[in-house]
């Protein structure tokens, strides 16, 4: 399988609701096939992180405090279908689906404060566990992630 995921419409806030950070963003993502390159999935979940941040010695100290979905109907509410749906999903389905996305979000965040960010991050960012690629583009920041089957 191949994904691509765009962290587009960036809104960060900064010292507010007791965070250092808050991001607000849509999770734009796709998932297809990697030899028939065929499409299941595309969609755009709106995502919200926060987290509190240090800085000592050009290493950064982040914790996370919130990483999660948003159902809130400001920014859309909990949609019935994925804007591409290569799958099939019922609206049932795809309402677990985002349930799952949901747990992954927690589970993320346990980790990366646990693992990944716990001896923070030493500047210039530059990851060793996972091939990312990363740029900015108007408002948005591209990741390319590849999985063999």
């Amino acid at each position: 399988m191949k994904a691509r995921i765009i962290f587009k419409d960036l809104n960060v806030i900064f010292g507010k609701f007791d965070s250092d950070i808050i991001v607000e963003y849509s999770a734009s993502f796709a998932v297809w096939e990697l030899k028939s390159e065929k499409m299941l999935i595309l969609d755009e979940i709106p995502m919200i992180t926060s987290m509190n941040m240090k800085m000592e010695d050009d290493v950064v100290y982040l914790d996370v405090l919130k990483h999660m979905v948003v159902t809130d109907s400001k920014y859309g509410g909990v949609k019935n279908a994925p804007t591409m749906n290569g799958m099939n999903l019922t609206a049932a389905e795809y309402r677990e689906f985002l349930s799952s996305v949901s747990f992954l979000q927690n589970f993320l965040k346990k980790w990366m404060n646990a693992v990944y960010l716990k001896n923070g991050l030493v500047m210039p960012y530059n990851p060793k566990e996972l091939y990312t690629s990363v740029a900015f583009k108007e408002q948005s920041m591209h990741i390319l992630l590849e999985v063999e089957d």
